[in-house]
């Protein structure tokens, strides 16, 4: 190869390592802090949706808690007026409009009734997803649960009453154990934020 042709080789082959070089150097280190900068907005993101999920999960159980509270006041005063009626009235009593009033309080009685095997069920479901099984509060809802199948509204008052203090009972355990789904998903919700000591 003729000299002159090498040396011009060599020195376009060095000019052009001069100018590209740097440029190439310049892109790799722009893509690196690009894909740092992509990486900590996804991460910061993902934190965000994170903790935008845990919140509605907290405002679900805040809510639930919220509407046993009022299930089990409503339970209270209508069931008492179950039993007060159904004390007052004897089954030989003929007054069709006081007969009335206790069918209506049954009604309501039995609605609840039928209701509390699945407010159990979902909150067995969510004590065991949130790892709360271990606890002696799920263990007591899963016997109640079973014990709430042999559970039956009859027509005269002592089966009215078992009933009613059994369902305020109920009622009263869901509240418990919805509390501790509520502490547990606010610790998991700011556990990241509070530094314990």
């Amino acid at each position: 190869m003729d000299p002159v042709l090498a040396e011009l080789l060599n020195s376009i082959g060095l000019e052009a390592i001069k100018i590209v070089g740097p440029a190439a150097i310049a892109a790799f280190a722009a893509y690196k802090a690009a894909s740092l900068q992509f990486k900590a907005t996804l991460a910061q993101l993902r934190e965000a949706n994170e903790f935008s999920a845990r919140q509605h999960l907290f405002d679900y159980y805040k809510e639930r808690q919220k509407r046993l509270l009022e299930s089990h006041n409503e339970l209270t005063t209508s069931l008492g007026q179950v039993l007060g009626v159904s004390a007052a009235v004897r089954e030989d009593d003929s007054d069709f409009g006081v007969q009335k009033m206790v069918d209506t309080f049954d009604s309501i009685a039995r609605l609840y009734l039928g209701a509390a095997p699945f407010e159990i069920s979902l909150t067995v479901r969510d004590m065991k997803a949130k790892g709360l099984d271990d606890l002696e509060e799920y263990a007591e809802l899963e016997s109640t649960k079973q014990a709430l199948e042999g559970l039956k509204l009859g027509p005269n008052f002592d089966s009215k009453k078992n009933a009613v203090i059994a369902l305020l009972g109920v009622y009263g355990q869901l509240e418990r154990c919805n509390q501790l789904l509520l502490e547990k998903e606010m610790d998991s919700l700011f556990s990241k934020y509070v530094s314990r000591a």
